[in-house]
């Protein structure tokens, strides 16, 4: 088994009763591979998160078990940690061929095709069952056929739990969508997302990650977006007092192929990698679920003050604007119809 992790690590030569540590979790080595040129596929898996956290864990351990599973033939050669570039970049490697797997998020799909970014759209799920219902039905699978219609694509199965987004920021809780208005918030530039608080009033500030937390620091944006887990991991509580829990929108891991890489494969093959894939998927689910309890109440502690609007506020406020006919007329009477199937009426 040949699987890189940091710093070429290998699992050329380890035995079954060997263990593989990554992040926390051991993962056995079931068997021994003793050429990895041997295998008849050597494919790349691009992972953008650090190697602790549930995706690549997931999927690193999906992996090794299509390895096993295929007797050798299939070895996947995983790099998390963003190793092969940043998300647009190794999109971009998987179309091309020069990249064989990927897990790229909806938001990410949304710059190839809109209708890809559908499920991140504001305000339109209330719960985590409204979320798997819509993503593992009808919605998830209209996704993977717009996906495919660009045609070096692939979806393959198990989509991955990235979380709702939240607000904070140091101006107090935003109770109702006008505690928004003037309010300079930093968000990814991705047409949806800006979008959303144009339309709640705010002023969407677009700021590189990296200079994030800076930037809350300096008072150059007042607010900021994203899932619990990132406002634990890269210490934005330190720099903001109040986050409202307005889960704005939801976002997802999607597991994409090169089509001709995919295509290659013999179907015995791609079972496998689905099965496991899936697998990895529903794991990773209960992972986030169970990092997100644990990040809340530590956020807590660290004196990071909570609060949550009133149910469909904001969606309703968002009913009244031109926000979700302007993206009908976007993306089309077809891709609409599907949404709201999944989701109910939006305006």
């Amino acid at each position: 088994m040949s699987l890189a992790i940091k710093g070429g690590l290998s699992m050329q030569t380890m035995s079954r009763r060997n263990v593989l540590k990554l992040g926390g979790i051991a993962i056995a080595s079931p068997f021994i591979i003793r050429n990895a040129r041997a295998a008849e596929f050597n494919y790349k898996l691009g992972l953008e998160l650090r190697d602790d956290q549930p995706l690549p864990k997931r999927m690193l351990e999906a992996a090794a078990t299509i390895a096993e599973e295929t007797n050798g033939r299939l070895q996947i050669q995983g790099f998390p940690n963003g190793a092969l570039g940043n998300p647009v970049e190794t999109l971009n490697q998987v179309r091309s061929g020069a990249l064989e797997f990927l897990t790229s998020s909806f938001g990410i799909l949304s710059t190839l095709d809109r209708r890809a970014g559908l499920p991140t759209l504001g305000f339109i799920f209330e719960n985590y069952d409204q979320v798997w219902k819509a993503i593992d039905g009808d919605l998830g699978k209209y996704v993977a056929k717009v996906i495919a219609e660009h045609g070096e694509l692939a979806v393959v199965d198990g989509i991955h739990d990235i979380g709702f987004r939240h607000v904070t920021s140091n101006n107090g809780l935003f109770a109702q969508p006008a505690d928004l208005k003037g309010v300079r918030i930093r968000t990814p530039p991705t047409p949806f997302l800006t979008s959303l608080f144009s339309a709640l009033g705010a002023s969407p500030t677009p700021i590189a990650f990296g200079d994030l937390y800076s930037a809350l620091q300096t008072g150059t944006v007042d607010a900021q977006e994203n899932p619990l887990t990132v406002v634990a991991s890269y210490k934005f509580y330190e720099v903001q007092k109040f986050c409202t829990l307005t889960s704005h929108t939801w976002d997802g891991w999607v597991p994409v192929a090169n089509r001709a890489a995919w295509e290659r494969l013999p179907e015995d093959i791609r079972q496998v990698v689905a099965r496991n894939f899936q697998k990895a998927a529903l794991q990773q689910r209960k992972d986030i679920a169970t990092q997100v309890a644990a990040v809340r109440t530590d956020l807590d502690q660290k004196g990071l003050q909570f609060g949550s609007p009133g149910p469909g506020v904001y969606r309703k406020t968002l009913q009244g604007t031109q926000f979700y006919s302007d993206w009908k007329k976007q993306i089309g009477a077809e891709a609409w119809g599907v949404l709201e199937g999944a989701v109910g009426k939006l305006g």
